[in-house]
């Protein structure tokens, strides 16, 4: 990730935080415990963080006006049947989030949210409904030709426009690779086909308006209440943010230096 140049710089650190499922007792890697979530949430409003909605993230890339200290965007990837109860969550502490759907998985994917839940979240408006991909591919990896990349978006796209939401033509702009990685052609063949906003996995705070391309999320949710304290307070500060990157960037040149095939592509975790 290289630096933002002056005229892109955000005033403060955006984190768009990631989640995949909130589970009701215990947790994984990649569920994390109700209690846990909770004490995130928590911490974000002693902290005094407002969560931002979709139009409020795009108005502020768009320079339309300055970042303001300890805004951040909530997101949950592939639609699992607990974004009810993490709805709930977010309401119940004044805060909204964003849902990356694996749109071929709401047909009839056990765990997961059906076509007509989604179509309720949309209506509540607590969490805006999103591109996850149709079918969560590895395209990253080959299991796909970008010309099935193009019809997987255009699937995704297309059900997403059935959902309704009086956002939903602006989160229909709003794309997340699936494990945050992509190859060369695929980000331009999404803005071709209307996506605006492409999502990744970098564990850095957004910095800048020219990362609209490749907005970096950091994972969060296998962290201790304490150590997601810590971080919020460090990318509640400029300083904090950059040093973040700072720190990322000069891991990476040292993993490309000692071990040989490596780096991996910028998006990648």
């Amino acid at each position: 990730m290289t630096p933002p140049t002056p005229t892109s710089r955000l005033r403060y650190p955006v984190p768009v935080l990631l989640y995949h499922r909130v589970v009701e007792k215990g947790g994984s890697a990649r569920a994390v415990g109700i209690d846990r979530f909770r004490a995130h949430l928590n911490a974000l409003q002693r902290g005094g963080w407002r969560s931002l909605r979709l139009a409020e993230f795009e108005s502020l890339l768009r320079g339309e006006h300055e970042s303001t200290p300890r805004r951040f965007l909530l997101t949950v990837d592939d639609g699992h049947d607990d974004l009810p109860l993490i709805a709930e969550e977010l309401e119940a502490f004044g805060f909204t989030g964003v849902a990356f759907l694996v749109t071929d998985w709401l047909k009839s994917e056990a765990g997961h949210i059906s076509l007509e839940q989604a179509k309720a979240l949309a209506a509540q408006g607590i969490i805006e409904c999103a591109s996850h991909t149709h079918h969560h591919r590895r395209y990253y990896a080959g299991e796909g030709t970008l010309a099935e990349v193009r019809t997987d978006l255009h699937s995704s796209m297309e059900t997403l426009r059935h959902l309704g939401g009086d956002n939903k033509e602006i989160a229909l702009r709003h794309l997340a690779w699936p494990w945050g990685r992509f190859t060369e052609g695929m980000p331009s063949l999404a803005i071709e086909l209307g996506f605006t906003h492409l999502y990744s996995v970098a564990n850095v705070p957004v910095l800048s308006r020219d990362q609209i391309h490749n907005i970096p999320r950091l994972c969060v949710e296998r962290m201790s209440p304490q150590r997601f304290s810590l971080l919020m307070k460090i990318v509640s500060t400029t300083m904090g943010g950059h040093l973040m990157c700072a720190c990322r960037r000069l891991k990476r040149r040292i993993l490309n230096r000692t071990l040989p095939g490596s780096s991996r592509p910028p998006s990648s975790r």
